[in-house]
């Protein structure tokens, strides 16, 4: 081994005078700073790559060398390190890559130096103002692209809520939500949704029912279950009042949960999933009693029944306009494309304008600006186009109402007789007179 790693060297030195360190002493060295001892590893993973790949690229152009199998095996058992190093040396410097969305679309990829704030465990109004999509309902983008999924195909999934999502994979998402991204959920599985959407709901920093109202819901709750049918009645009245007291975003977000829940416990024949598991599982997910949250989903009717959930429509994007135009002509309200468009617009006109300077988010900037001349453009075409047929339309309708009469063949001669005798008058009067 020690031959090998002469020969090594040897070969290194005649390869721009290139010597790798010694890395024989594994003795531990001194606990440095934390600054020194990134600075170190980083110096350490760059000799070790630099020693590797080097040491790979002399094996096809050094003849007549071969590397013995022991040698091999130690350069491949190193990589491993030198690729943890590697990630720490990452970690430490906060390098991140994402694909970054504002409102409803990917906007590029998020390099080092762009500024992003979280979403899992920032303030509800914060995040709801930050992340609001184009149909203007006060939601978090995160909380409405679970449910919007969850309702489309996984009301009836068994287990849906109770079952645990791929860990990593949540976090995964979580970390994409976190860095300014929002990644197409419609290619994850349902539970990993749901655990995403339990985990948002989780980290909150304030309850839904916020510290000052919570315990009078608590107390309403107790008086719900402890009386009679007139004393529920005048418990869901009181309830009705307190939930008219929240904040306007945490109203719009609890009666939006209640409604869904209430959506998967109707479908409990498919996913095994009732009121009490339900209040089982989110009791402590939302930090109240079991009693207040079945007390809600069991009056769904009288206390949420003005919510309307309607998925939102993503925005057309610039990626799928280029690859087939015939979008552009296909769509059934361009009016209301152009009011996302517009929205999106603003959107990032605001973002730019905080003076945090985004290249990815001027480039989407552009495209939407692109989307919008092609949108305006069409519909003025169409306009005119309209305008066209409408005065065809009424031209018909003119001829329909004063049709050509047919002349008849005796119409016909008697007027060229009538106009060969006026034309014979008129020389007959232009002779002169003798």
């Amino acid at each position: 081994m020690e031959n090998n790693q002469t020969c090594a060297e040897d070969d290194l030195r005649t390869s721009k005078q290139f010597s790798a360190p010694d890395t024989s002493d594994t003795s531990p060295p001194e606990r440095l700073g934390d600054d020194k001892e990134t600075d170190l590893k980083e110096r350490l993973f760059n000799s070790l790559l630099k020693t590797a790949l080097l040491s790979r690229l002399m094996d096809k152009e050094v003849k007549g060398r071969e590397k013995t199998k022991d040698d091999r095996k130690a350069l491949d058992a190193a990589l491993p390190d030198i690729l943890k190093l590697w990630g720490e040396g990452r970690k430490q410097k906060k390098v991140v890559t994402t694909a970054v969305v504002v409102g409803e679309q990917n906007i590029g990829m998020e390099s080092e130096g762009s500024e992003w704030m979280p979403v899992f465990g920032a303030p509800l109004e914060e995040c709801a103002h930050r992340t609001m999509l184009c149909d203007g309902v006060h939601l978090p983008a995160v909380f409405r692209d679970c449910v919007d999924h969850i309702e489309a195909n996984g009301l009836q999934r068994e287990g849906i809520y109770r079952v645990s999502g791929l860990k990593s994979r949540v976090e995964n998402l979580m970390l994409q939500y976190d860095r300014g991204g929002r990644p197409p959920l419609y290619e994850m599985d349902y539970n990993s949704v749901a655990c995403l959407l339990k985990r948002y709901l989780r980290e909150l920093p304030e309850t839904l029912f916020t510290a000052e109202l919570l315990p009078h819901f608590e107390k309403a709750a107790s008086d719900c279950w402890c009386q009679d049918r007139a004393g529920e009645d005048e418990a869901v009245l009181t309830l009705q009042t307190l939930l008219a007291e929240l904040p306007e975003t945490h109203h719009c977000l609890l009666s939006w949960l209640a409604v869904h829940l209430h959506h998967v416990i109707l479908n409990e024949d498919k996913n095994k999933m009732n009121v009490h598991n339900i209040c089982i599982i989110f009791s402590p997910t939302l930090k109240v009693s079991q009693a207040l949250l079945q007390v809600l989903l069991s009056h769904v009717e009288e206390l949420f029944g003005d919510v309307s959930m309607q998925p939102v429509v993503r925005p057309l994007q610039w990626s799928e306009l280029s690859s087939n135009p015939e979008l552009l002509h296909t769509l059934e309200n361009p009016e209301e494309e152009i009011r996302r468009q517009e929205f999106l617009l603003n959107r990032l006109h605001s973002d730019l304008n905080s003076g945090v300077k985004d290249p990815a988010k001027e480039e989407k900037l552009w495209e939407v600006q692109r989307i919008l001349t092609m949108l305006r453009r069409r519909g003025r075409m169409r306009s005119s186009e309209e305008s066209q047929l409408l005065v065809q339309q009424k031209d018909l309708l003119r001829e329909e109402n004063h049709p050509a009469r047919e002349i008849s063949k005796e119409e016909t001669e008697e007027t060229l007789q009538t106009g060969i005798h006026l034309i014979a008058w008129k020389r007959i009067n232009s002779w002169p007179l003798r």
